[in-house]
């Protein structure tokens, strides 16, 4: 490694509430990693700070420091677009959110469809049918608690709902046999409709309960997980909050070019992470050129490639041959299902730009620095855990990148 600064903008995943992320963990495992393999020692200094660059745009700055040689630093930079994601529904009452949640999900029944029927490449980890099942008893699991929480929020909403109310009233009190004089002048309501409702919000009573059983802390990263995954979808569906988050990387990468001036650029992304950073190195043919660093090393690890062109079939078509050469590395685990091969993929990405090819992809795999035989999102979580037991081979890669 030269005596320039190294500079790593890094784009995490995620579902961070479940599964550690976090730049501070990064950072302990890359120092680990560059003491092993190279001539150098390595040490994360400090804690994470904070530098907000711009109005609603906050950076998290990792230091690593070489204890031999001072002058080899590499500066760590977190770029956290999740909470831009999950901004979606934030702005939205409970019951919105309920419905919208529910609108959603029925919207993508054919997706789902698609993802536990599909057959992946030759060479990719395949879906057992325990996975197919899983996805299918998600969905179907998920529907039911939306529409359930739904009814019980719906009855519960006191003025305002008219003669629904006034059907949810009698559908109690017939049930309940108490006194008529509590219905008043009620419309007559079928035995189908009553029963259905009451079937709904008892589920949607027994949904609650259970939540209020489980410790504080876990029905709020749950909500904040679906908020998440609500935005992911938009994200994925629609394009919304994309061109937010390509435009707040643009001011990121401008405060990098200020900030360090002659340092190395490097761009590490993990999963989800790595969608986004896709959107801002290859944008469609009808998008405008990204302003980008001349980027070292692009590294992306568990990109989620086959699983969103399953699901949402053009999102990677047609998008523009980068301007600048870099080196681009592909990190995957040989039985994550979500991380994707991508060298052979690269000509229907690029089919629309003009001229040859001219973008290369070095792709390794590594061992999983966690048990075997776990579940689909755990297995895609086992890049790197617990830095205790040494630095995992993603990022022992990741080292060997840097020191080249």
């Amino acid at each position: 490694m030269t005596a320039e600064r190294h500079v790593i903008l890094y784009l995490p995943g995620t579902m961070r509430a479940f599964f550690d992320q976090s730049i501070d963990l990064v950072a302990h495992h890359l120092a680990n990693a560059l003491s092993i393999k190279g001539s150098n020692q390595y040490r994360a200094d400090g804690l994470a700070e904070t530098l907000v660059i711009k109005p609603g745009i906050e950076l998290k700055r990792r230091r690593l420091s070489g204890t031999a040689d001072n002058t080899q630093t590499i500066d760590i930079l977190e770029y956290d677009y999740t909470p831009r994601l999950a901004a979606t529904l934030n702005d939205n009452g409970v019951l919105s959110q309920v419905l919208q949640f529910l609108w959603l999900a029925l919207r993508m029944t054919p997706t789902v469809g698609r993802l536990i029927c599909l057959h992946l490449p030759a060479g990719h980890t395949q879906l057992k049918p325990v996975h197919r099942l899983f996805v299918a008893f998600i969905y179907a699991a998920s529907v039911l608690a939306l529409v359930s929480i739904g009814s019980l929020a719906f009855s519960l909403i006191k003025g305002g709902l008219g003669t629904i109310q006034k059907q949810l009233l009698e559908c109690v009190v017939c049930r309940l046999h108490l006194p008529g004089f509590m219905l008043g002048e009620l419309p007559q309501l079928s035995p189908n409709f009553a029963d259905t409702v009451i079937i709904l919000a008892v589920l949607g009573a027994v949904f609650t309960f259970v939540i209020s059983l489980v410790p504080v802390r876990w029905p709020q990263k749950f909500l904040g997980i679906g908020r998440e995954y609500f935005g992911v979808t938009r994200y994925l569906l629609a394009r919304e909050k994309e061109a937010a988050i390509t435009a707040e990387i643009g001011e990121v990468i401008k405060f990098m070019q200020a900030q360090y001036p002659k340092a190395q650029y490097n761009l590490l992304a993990f999963s989800m992470g790595a969608v986004v950073a896709a959107n801002h190195l290859f944008p469609r043919q009808a998008d405008p050129a990204p302003s980008t660093p001349p980027w070292r090393h692009v590294i992306i690890m568990g990109f989620p490639y086959i699983i969103i062109t399953a699901a949402f079939r053009r999102y990677f078509k047609e998008r523009q041959m980068p301007r600048m050469k870099f080196e681009w590395h592909n990190i995957f685990l040989t039985d994550d299902i979500l991380g994707s091969r991508l060298k052979s993929h690269l000509p229907e990405m690029f089919a629309a730009s003009s001229g040859r090819l001219n973008l290369s992809i070095d792709e390794q795999s590594v061992e999983a620095q966690a048990k075997k035989n776990e579940g689909v999102i755990k297995r895609h979580m086992a890049y790197w855990g617990d830095d205790s037991v040494g630095p995992s081979g993603a990022f022992h890669v990741c080292a060997e990148m840097l020191l080249r």
